[in-house]
This record gives structure tokens, C-alpha cells and sequence, in this order.
């Protein structure tokens, strides 16, 4: 208690040591770590050894600062962007504030599709947020990331029940087709996945977006092709929005020019299917 107290009144942090067992890595039942402890481990680490300085120090209190919007801009590197005016695209109310998860096998570009969404959203004035998924899924099961395009401020970043679901891959079909809110919309990769959605209460967009990215010479952007694709048919961000974000998300400059091609093909291939 006396530990935490002095965090909470600025005077640094307090060191606690706890002797914990550790049955499995010592090789014992519980019963014999908790025995070991007592009459071993006390020998090395005797209990009740206390040293308490808090009285002697003084607390260190830090000035609450609150961020300018300039200070903000500056820090996240966008101070260039600022003279630059994009603006906002008119979707049709449905595909407006969209929460959207994106999935496929790792290495085929989710995480930088959701970023391509997310900045493209930032660039034009919306709330964003976009979280990465890491974790052994990523070892040729689903990676995906979240991602929010908000006219209001963003509660939560997380996205369970998402409003569009971008899926470049079977399992992530299949996984995730359940969580998807009813009048909602799943966007999906046709040339890798052989099923259709079974949902009826929902709209679904088929992309053959593998094959059409073989056709422009790198299979590698099909997940721009997606991302044009997506935003041909829901008008959700403007097209010459995505392009100005392209320069801050392509590492490689020598690749922007075909990422550029790549959503250019599927956004018109959207535009035309929502038109259809």
C-alpha cells in the first residue's frame, strides 16, 4: 500500500519483492515449491527486510500540459499536409462512419490496406483509428487490423461487430462473416476464395483482386486493388485522397506508381459494380 501511495503522490517509484513458487520450472508439485520457498529460498532472500525513504523525499510534480491542435499536427509529422486542402468525400448515409476490419493471410498487405484507409481518412478530416493484429495467427492463419473512419470522436478502436468486412482469404471469410452487422457490407477476394457468403442480411462485394493484380504485373497489390475497389463502391473517401497517402505509406517510391494503377483499376471496377 505504502508502495503505491508514494507513486500516487509523485515521490518515484518503490521496488516489492514477492518470493512467488515456481512449480513448473523447478520440477515440483505445488505443495513442495511453497516448502522450498520457505526453507531455501528465505535463506538467500529473508523476509521482512524493509528500507523506507519516503519521508525523506520530496514529491516531483509534473505541470499538466494540454496539446495545441498545432503541437498535435506537428508531432504526428503532418505539419506539411496542413496548406494542402482534401476534402471530404459524400457517401451515401449507409457507408458513412464505417468500422471496418480487414483480414487475410499474412504477407498479403492487410495491415497496410487498413493503414491506406485510416490516413486517407485522417488526410480528410475524420476521426481515425487503426490497430494492427499481432500474434501467432499472423504464421499463416489471419492477420488483420481494425479500423474506424469516424465524423465523431472514436470510443474505442477496437472493431468486433464491424460494418464492412474486407476479407482476402478463406478462413478470414469464415471467421469473421458471423460478426458482421446485419445491412452491413463484406468485400472479398474471389480469385482465393471459392464460396460465396452465406449471409442474406447483408451486401457483399466479389473482387477477383488476385488475378486482377496479375494482370498489372504483382500479385503483391491486390490489397490496393481492394482498397480502390471499396471505395469505388461506397464514394466513402475520395480517390485523390488515396493518392496523396500512398506517398506517406509506400516505403519503396519506386512502387507507388503501380500501387496507384492498382487502385485506380479497382476503384473504377467498383464504381462500375455499384452502378450495375
Amino acid at each position: 500500500r505504502k508502495a503505491v501511495k508514494n507513486q500516487v503522490d509523485g515521490k518515484g517509484y518503490s521496488l516489492v519483492e514477492v518470493l512467488s513458487p515456481c512449480p513448473s520450472g523447478w520440477k515440483m508439485d505445488p505443495v513442495d515449491s511453497l516448502k522450498w520457498i520457505e526453507q531455501e529460498m528465505t535463506k538467500v532472500f529473508p523476509l521482512g527486510v524493509y528500507r523506507d525513504r519516503s519521508k525523506e523525499i520530496e514529491p516531483h510534480i509534473h505541470e499538466k500540459h494540454h496539446a495545441s491542435e498545432e503541437e498535435v499536427v506537428e508531432s504526428l509529422g503532418l505539419k506539411h499536409l496542413q496548406d494542402k486542402a482534401f476534402p471530404q468525400s459524400n457517401p451515401p448515409e449507409k457507408y458513412k462512419n464505417p468500422e471496418i476490419k480487414a483480414a487475410g493471410f499474412g504477407g498479403q498487405g492487410i495491415l497496410l490496406l487498413g493503414l491506406g484507409i485510416a490516413q486517407t481518412g485522417m488526410l480528410e478530416g475524420y476521426n481515425v483509428s487503426w490497430i494492427p493484429s499481432y500474434g501467432p495467427e499472423m504464421r499463416g492463419g489471419t492477420a488483420n487490423c481494425h479500423v474506424h473512419v469516424s465524423e465523431e470522436p472514436v470510443g474505442s478502436p477496437l472493431v468486433d461487430d464491424p460494418t464492412v468486412l474486407i476479407a482476402m482469404n478463406r478462413p478470414s471469410l469464415e471467421k469473421f462473416e458471423k460478426d458482421v452487422q446485419p445491412g452491413g457490407l463484406i468485400v472479398y477476394d474471389s480469385s482465393l476464395i471459392d464460396i460465396k457468403p452465406s449471409r442474406t442480411d447483408i451486401e457483399t462485394m466479389a473482387i477477383p483482386a488476385t488475378k486482377m493484380a496479375d494482370e498489372l504485373g504483382n500479385t503483391r497489390v491486390a490489397n490496393m486493388i481492394v482498397l480502390g475497389a471499396y471505395l469505388g463502391y461506397t464514394h466513402t473517401l475520395n480517390l485523390e485522397t488515396v493518392f496523396e497517402t500512398l506517398k506517406h505509406i509506400i516505403s519503396r517510391k519506386r512502387l507507388i506508381d503501380i500501387n496507384k494503377q492498382a487502385v485506380e483499376k479497382g476503384y473504377q471496377f467498383g464504381e462500375n459494380l455499384q452502378k450495375a
